[in-house]
């Protein structure tokens, strides 16, 4: 009577043991802790970017439309690919606290990595407790304001 236990291969199992099967779930779970929530486009609803969907990555250009305002939450970070920037026809209001407070910057740490936050015709933006970092790729200012609004 032959005892011996057919080899993995035979078996067609997998040769992980319980050890690995534990570090790749706790990778797995470090990678959805880091996870980034996309944006890109026009903003054409009242809209606010909370601290528990953080960071946002601005992976296309964003749009505040007139009539219509974007509010960030204390804490939040937010991360913009490389030319990428916000133009405010609405309303911006981000206003953080000295614990938690609101940073705009790039994807990479390089200057004038991303374009800044333009606020154009009667558009407004309110930024306080925010920090805003590697901006000014498109002109070589972090926050342009244009037009009538405040």
């Amino acid at each position: 009577m032959n005892l011996t236990r057919p080899s993995n291969r035979q078996t067609g199992r997998s040769a992980l043991t319980p050890p690995w099967l534990a570090l790749i779930l706790l990778a797995r779970c470090a990678t959805d802790a880091t996870a980034q929530t996309p944006v890109s486009g026009w903003i054409n609803a009242d809209t606010t970017w909370t601290l528990a969907n953080s960071p946002y990555q601005v992976t296309g250009s964003v749009g505040v439309a007139a009539g219509v305002t974007l509010t960030i939450e204390a804490g939040v970070q937010v991360l913009f690919t490389q030319f990428q920037g916000v133009t405010v026809d609405g309303a911006l209001r981000a206003v953080g606290t000295s614990a938690a407070p609101i940073v705009f910057t790039g994807t990479t740490e390089t200057p004038n990595w991303w374009s800044g936050v333009v606020v154009r015709n009667a558009g407004s933006a309110t930024l306080e407790q925010a920090r805003v970092r590697y901006a000014g790729y498109w002109n070589r200012a972090a926050l342009l304001k244009s037009g009538t609004g405040n």
